[in-house]
């Protein structure tokens, strides 16, 4: 008689655990996994985000140093022949041809940047918004 009490007592035990929910629903620490995991990946894309920021700026400098760059002044001087001149000439058109490929590459550059942000933008946009969503 006293073993089937024990036996019965741990049926009436398990079934009111069961009825009640007590350890059998574990969706709260995947939740809390789950915004772990948000959080850590909204961090991440926030810095790369000012990195981003930071080579766009440092690229638009470097165009504008470039910029600078490509107005040459030419001064032969009055005694100058006509040979030395279109030498001088000729370097002149080398030296801004070079600056303008730099800059060309720069623009490529800075094109790439800015649509690298704007992808990793929507994907910040996008945990946030789940974030948002298992925070309600």
């Amino acid at each position: 008689m006293k073993k089937r009490f024990y036996t019965v007592g741990s049926l009436i035990c398990a079934g009111l655990l069961a009825v009640f929910g007590f350890g059998s629903c574990k969706s709260g620490k995947a939740l809390q996994a789950e915004r772990t995991r948000l959080t850590a990946q909204a961090d991440s894309l926030t810095r790369r985000m000012g990195g981003i920021d930071y080579e766009i700026d440092f690229t638009l400098k470097r165009i504008q140093q470039l910029n600078a760059e490509s107005h040459l002044a030419m001064y032969g001087g009055p005694n100058m022949t006509e040979e030395e001149r279109q030498r001088m000439e000729e370097i002149v058109r080398q030296k801004e041809e070079e600056v303008r490929e730099r800059i060309k590459a720069e623009d490529k550059k800075l094109k790439e940047l800015e649509q690298e942000r704007s992808s990793t933008n929507s994907k910040l946009y996008e945990v946030m918004d789940r974030l948002a969503k298992i925070g309600k």
